[in-house]
């Protein structure tokens, strides 16, 4: 009898888990879409917070000239590697890095709160997979008690978002996921996070682009040579639920109402053909004319005008790969969340994750 009480009580777990992380990802998702309305009719404080991904807010700040914080965010990378409120977060360093800083991923700054620092006003840009960690850390938040002190900055796991940065600095939430194996959809369940592939997944170069000539790397896909600062390479997504048709899913840019597995294909169909993004957009001049120096060496520019034109049919887009999901799904440790979720102190928290933190790092070396 108690060890059903248990499972009961991890089930239900789980469901309080997933149904937070969907709701948190949808409210960014319904920010952005409502901030976007208004902006477009020319409200341009909308365009002083929510959630973006970088040239969507370029191109939003652009037609209501705000020239000089685009060119602040520009000169500081935000629009590249991503932006968190400054007020609560800051950008792990990175050397090897663009703009010496980490791509995607963000610490918590020293004597803020967890839960404030989750909940920041101001500009975050982001893509789908860090949106979908945003959601998970807000879901915990909701569960585990004594959240402020067990992640704060001075404790054993400090809140980041983004798995790792260059510095060996671990997300506190990459204990708490399990990842699963997957065979087909039918193995989806409810708050998994889905990947989804954008085709091209191997260097298939077709006839076409291929008979310009020019170096091709090896281990580049067709989406990367097209797209240098693109975000539709792929695509993560959260499961809402799996009907007769498959799984529905929800996705930072998606509809906010869900999607089908076939509407994400589509939308990374669509991603590929689209224009690419001038670098210019997103970065500064001398970081523009850095990239394109790096690019001059790979590829030649007669190659590149024929890529940036090049479209993809949905019968080339299915034969590369397209919209096939990755093998594995990730979901909530809900054994671990468990545990956390049951502490009667803060130090009972800490301690555990003292420990998951140190298992996380040896398994990683």
């Amino acid at each position: 009898m108690a060890a059903s009480a248990d499972i009961g009580k991890k089930e239900d777990l789980k469901r309080r888990l997933d149904e937070a992380a969907i709701n948190a990802l949808q409210k960014m998702c319904t920010d952005r879409d409502e901030r976007t309305v208004k902006a477009q009719a020319g409200d341009a404080t909308a365009l002083d917070g929510g959630f973006w991904y970088g040239s969507d807010l370029h191109d939003l700040w652009t037609v209501a000239d705000r020239v000089d914080e685009l060119t602040q965010m520009k000169k500081k990378g935000r629009l590249y590697h991503g932006n968190a409120p400054t007020t609560y977060w800051q950008k792990p360093r990175d050397v090897s890095g663009l703009y010496g800083r980490a791509f995607l991923v963000f610490q918590l700054k020293s004597n803020k709160v967890p839960s404030e620092a989750l909940d920041a006003q101001g500009v975050w840009v982001l893509d789908c997979s860090t949106a979908i960690k945003l959601a998970r850390l807000k879901a915990l938040q909701a569960v585990v008690p004594f959240f402020d002190e067990i992640f704060a900055c001075d404790g054993p796991a400090p809140l980041q978002i983004g798995d790792k940065d260059p510095n060996g600095m671990f997300s506190p939430l990459l204990p708490l996921m399990v990842a699963r194996k997957v065979s087909s959809f039918e193995d989806v369940l409810r708050g998994d996070l889905i990947g989804i592939k954008g085709g091209s997944s191997g260097c298939k170069i077709p006839n076409e682009v291929e008979n310009i000539g020019g170096k091709i790397l090896k281990d580049t896909t067709l989406y990367q040579l097209k797209h240098k600062h693109g975000d539709a390479s792929n695509f993560n997504v959260l499961c809402t639920g799996v009907g007769e048709e498959g799984p529905r899913c929800l996705g930072f840019g998606l509809d906010v109402n869900g999607v089908s597995l076939a509407d994400v294909s589509k939308a990374l169909l669509n991603g590929y053909n689209e224009a690419p993004i001038i670098p210019g957009d997103i970065l500064s001049p001398e970081k523009e004319k850095v990239v394109q120096d790096l690019e001059g060496t790979s590829i030649t520019r007669s190659y590149r005008v024929s890529l940036e034109k090049h479209q993809m049919t949905p019968e080339q887009f299915e034969a590369q790969g397209g919209g096939e999901m990755m093998n594995y799904v990730t979901a909530f440790n809900v054994n671990r969340v468990a545990q956390l979720a049951a502490v009667k102190t803060q130090s009972e928290g800490r301690e555990l994750m003292v420990r998951w933190m140190k298992e996380l790092r040896e398994r990683k070396v």
